[in-house]
């Protein structure tokens, strides 16, 4: 599987492109802007997405959403089931900044824990990590050995929860429970770079002081 991540938006929200390069089969995460731009990237590249996933219900992470579904409505879209109840309301707008997201026309699969999807020749696991929002989730391709987390966790860092919907010691269970999955799968971040699992258990000081016992 090969990885693209495409920065998008006014703050830079990574979406991520997951490819099996024999098929040209693709999954798309959390399309937080610039749809246009995502849409020419496909046809560049040839792509054909098996579906779109998202982390959580922040403007900053579905903005283009409506628009993708619009223009590929052949594509499911797979959405934190906590989420779906205020994403595409006005509470979800951050004022003066973002708007809140047009609902896209198409159904959304409620994404939970467990659930399972056969997506672009691997299997990717619908982690529950609520706490930065009430729904939000992590996607973890464990062939790969990569964990898509949003904004639960960053590279030294982890989520806000001054946001409406944020809880701190709801974050920290679920920070907890990444901490403790087995071995050290590649950390793909809604915002910032790159880290692996090893690494923030190391030097991440979320998961140091708070998710370690």
């Amino acid at each position: 599987m090969k990885i693209q991540t495409l920065p998008v938006g006014p703050i830079e929200t990574n979406c991520h492109l997951a490819i099996d390069e024999a098929t040209r089969r693709a999954v798309l995460l959390d399309p937080g802007d610039d749809a246009h731009a995502l849409l020419s990237h496909l046809r560049a590249k040839n792509l054909a997405l098996d579906a779109i996933l998202v982390t959580h219900g922040h403007p900053d992470h579905i903005l283009a959403l409506a628009d993708l579904s619009d223009a590929l409505p052949e594509v499911p879209v797979w959405f934190p089931a906590g989420d779906l109840p205020w994403a595409f309301t006005a509470a979800n707008a951050l004022a003066g900044f973002l708007p809140a997201p047009r609902r896209p026309a198409a159904e959304l699969h409620s994404a939970t824990e467990g659930t399972v999807l056969a997506l672009a020749g691997a299997e990717w696991h619908c982690l529950e990590t609520p706490g930065h929002t009430p729904g939000g989730v992590c996607w973890h391709v464990p062939a790969a050995d990569v964990l898509f987390t949003g904004d639960t966790l960053f590279a030294g860092s982890a989520g806000r929860t001054d946001l409406p919907g944020g809880d701190y010691p709801t974050l920290l269970r679920s920070l907890r429970r990444l901490a403790g999955l087995p071995g050290s799968p590649a950390i793909l971040p809604g915002h910032g770079p790159a880290s692996t699992l090893d690494a923030e258990r190391r030097a991440n000081p979320f998961l140091q002081l708070h998710a370690g016992g």
